[in-house]
């Protein structure tokens, strides 16, 4: 088997939520961090064929890169990876000590949705980065009838802010909010789907790829 771009870069995303990652039987890839609030799911074009656990995908993945075109063979106990001349083990963690989503998230009751672009959440996060802003937040206002999706640190009360409209029709004011630090998501187009339990729901609009993401105890949903 040999890995492609698009799986190696979900794999690189994964770690940056997860080090570890537990790979199961088939074309699914589930990771969650410690914390258990964010969770995410990917279906990618290889097959795995068995179950088998990375303790450092970081380092798994740096190991690759040090090959040309390197083709994985998955043994008993072990990766088996050839390129050329080399031919290398790299050797299977145990599954037990690796942090892995049990069941799926299943949400049905979400309150509203919207769509935000990649070249939004590139700004957002340049913008953040310079100002380091810690909190993000959609809100949706009743009177302009938009939602934004704005910036801050909100526990300071001199905090910069940032705002950019990302929507219309809103009917109600709600203020949702997520910590910068658990966005870790690939950039892209995404549907965004707010449910009041406090979740956040990703899907990628171009690649199987979905993240689920806690929302903080003071979002407000408009209820």
């Amino acid at each position: 088997m040999k890995l492609s771009k698009a799986t190696i870069e979900v794999l690189k995303n994964f770690s940056d939520i997860n080090q570890s990652l537990l790979f199961n039987e088939g074309t699914k890839i589930k990771t969650m961090n410690s914390l258990k609030n964010i969770l995410a799911h990917a279906n990618v074009v290889e097959s795995f064929p068995k179950q088998f656990a990375i303790y450092d995908l970081n380092e798994f993945l740096g190991y690759l890169s040090t090959m040309d075109n390197p083709e994985l063979s998955f043994e008993e106990n072990h990766i088996k990876i050839t390129d050329q001349e080399d031919q290398d083990k790299y050797v299977y963690a145990n599954t037990d000590y690796i942090v892995s989503p049990q069941k799926d998230i299943k949400v049905e009751d979400y309150t509203f949705k919207v769509n935000i672009k990649e070249d939004v959440f590139r700004k957002i996060d340049k913008k953040t980065t310079i100002l380091q802003l810690h909190d993000l937040y959609l809100k949706g206002c009743d009177i302009s009838n938009n939602i934004f999706l704005c910036a801050s640190n909100k526990k300071n009360d001199s905090s910069n802010e940032i705002s950019i409209k990302i929507g219309e029709g809103v009917t109600k004011k709600f203020n949702v909010v997520l910590k910068k630090e658990n966005l870790k998501i690939i950039p892209g187009d995404y549907d965004i789907s707010i449910s009041s339990k406090g979740i956040a729901h990703f899907k990628n609009e171009k690649i199987d790829l979905e993240y689920w993401i806690a929302l903080e105890p003071d979002s407000e949903y408009g209820e």
